[in-house]
């Protein structure tokens, strides 16, 4: 019984680690693609000067 119960925890801590490995890997691509958004704003408003107005 209490073999069971210990493999059920191990597979359900795996699962959780997973999910929050996906988690991290989600967020990390929605970083980047903030980064290059904001990267991209200075060309798509063509100079300098309109950075520093906002």
């Amino acid at each position: 019984m209490m073999d069971r119960t210990r493999t059920y925890l191990s597979i359900l801590l795996s699962m959780v680690k997973f999910s929050m490995s996906l988690k991290v890997a989600a967020t990390m691509v929605r970083a980047e693609a903030t980064i290059n958004s904001l990267a991209a704003m200075p060309r798509a408003l063509g100079s300098p000067a309109a950075l520093k107005r906002i």
